[in-house]
């Protein structure tokens, strides 16, 4: 592992549900007004912002080369990154729960679906989150095979 090099820009990388938010919150406490988010806003069509590549500066968020919001997209110079990983099982447990709770409009998800059995879930959730990130494609298959046991 690279010792941290404060004087190069670093990249955090948020894969989605394994602690991103929380760990954003110790990069805020670290980095201060020095932290920049990179997360597209969908609903509006807007991809993220580019800043400035500066001493100091940490820039994290959800990169995804399929959608051209990838690092490699934006800051193709970077030499140095981070990233909290979870056990596959537990990140595709806490994306079904995080599924489950009611969005900012009322309903949860579920009840905005017609009823299926939860082995009936993960495929559906492959389609619309694990394609989009397919380093994650093995955590899917990995979860869907020790569901059923």
């Amino acid at each position: 592992m690279k010792p941290y090099d404060r004087e190069k820009p670093l990249i955090s990388i948020h894969v989605p549900k394994c602690a991103g938010g929380s760990f954003g919150v110790v990069l805020q406490s670290w980095f201060g007004p020095n932290l920049c988010p990179h997360y597209p806003n969908w609903e509006l069509r807007q991809t993220p912002p580019r800043y400035d590549l500066k001493e100091g500066i940490c820039i994290h968020g959800h990169f995804n080369s399929f959608k051209g919001v990838g690092v490699l997209d934006y800051y193709p110079q970077v030499e140095q990154f981070i990233t909290i990983l979870r056990d596959p099982f537990e990140m595709a447990v806490s994306f079904y729960f995080f599924r489950k709770r009611p969005d900012k409009d009322g309903p949860t998800w579920e009840k905005r679906r017609p009823p299926h059995r939860n082995e009936e879930i993960l495929p559906e959730l492959r389609d619309e989150f694990v394609e989009n990130h397919p380093l994650e494609y093995a955590v899917y298959e990995y979860a869907l095979k020790h569901y059923k046991q």
